[in-house]
Order: C-alpha cells, then structure tokens, then sequence
C-alpha cells in the first residue's frame, strides 16, 4: 500500500483564500471611504461652528445696530437675512476707516464680509447662501416654526454642500447633500 501525502495548497484553496482576502479588503476600503467622508463633514461643520460664532461677536460689538433704544427691543433690520435674499454684495467703503461708519453701515459691511468668509471656508453656491443660510428673530426655538420675528433670540443658520455624498447609481443628488449648522443666542 502505497500512502500518498498532499503537500501544498491546491489551486481551488488558492482561490477560496483570494476572495476571502479580497471581500476583506474591500471592506476595509469602503471604511476608509467613509472615514475619509466623514472627517471632512466634521471639518466643514466645524468651519461652519467658527463662522457663526464669528457673526454673534460681530453683532454684540455693534448693539447699536440690533437693539433699539432705551426699550432694548431686538430688530432685526440691519443684520437679517431671509430665505430667498442674497447677502449684501459690496462693502462698505467708509467702514474700513476708523471713522464715518454709522451702525447701519457697519451691518452691511459685517454681512458682507461674513459672506466673503463662508464663500472661501465652505463649499457653497450662490443659491445656496441665498436660501438656505437666514439670519433671524424666533420667539420660541423648541417649536417647529423657525424665524417667527419674534422675541429676542436670533437664529443664525449656515448652510454648505456636501459633494461626497453618492445616491446608489453613483450620481451626486443636490437635493439631500446640503448640510447646515445653527446657532441660537441672545444678543
């Protein structure tokens, strides 16, 4: 009797080991993906974190032009903005010295400089600053209306395109990767 002794791997091993190895690998890729995705969502609503808190500094060194006289009632006036109204489009000339700017102008120029900053910190588009990034007045921030000009707490929403988010055919959807960051604060 003759005993034959296999050694080495056969060629159908060889194969069942390579795509087992392979669906490993590709897991860890698609995790890595994600990570990657994810890392940089954090970075941008962290971004998005600074320049609201940017704009709050901005409006609680110019009180004058947010709340109206002895009766410290909060107006939105100079520094709303509603959906659908673009930020302004110029700065204001007599701002950048360090007299002649009224408190009205200061506004303007705070909003206009603030949009020059999320325009180069954030991946937005002029639509998307126009309706989906508002500055408010909301009486009651635990209801589902947001901005009823009402009350003393303004609402300060920053919006901002994903562009790593895929729908299954591998097409971008411009529809469900807009992400916004808000910030709520007395002034």
């Amino acid at each position: 009797m003759n005993r034959y002794c296999a050694k080495g791997l056969t060629m159908i091993e060889v194969l069942v080991v390579l795509v087992i190895l392979s669906i490993g690998l590709l897991g860890v890729a698609g995790l890595q993906i994600t990570s990657i995705r994810q890392t940089a969502n954090s970075g941008m609503q962290t971004q998005a974190m600074i320049l609201a808190g940017d704009l709050v500094e901005r409006i609680r060194t110019n009180r004058g032009a947010i709340v109206q006289g002895n009766q410290m009632t909060i107006t939105m006036a100079n520094y709303g903005k509603a959906v659908g109204v673009d930020l302004p489009a110029t700065a204001i000339a007599t701002c950048t010295t360090s007299s002649g700017c009224t408190p009205e102008s200061m506004a303007d120029n705070d909003l206009y400089e603030w949009g020059v900053s999320i325009s180069n910190s954030l991946p937005v588009t002029s639509d998307i600053l126009k309706n989906n990034t508002y500055i408010c007045l909301d009486s009651n921030t635990a209801d589902a209306t947001v901005c009823d000009g009402l009350g003393s707490t303004v609402v300060i929403q920053i919006a901002w395109q994903d562009s790593t988010e895929v729908v299954a055919n591998g097409q971008l959807d411009d529809s469900t990767n807009i992400h916004t960051y808000q910030m709520v604060f007395e002034p």
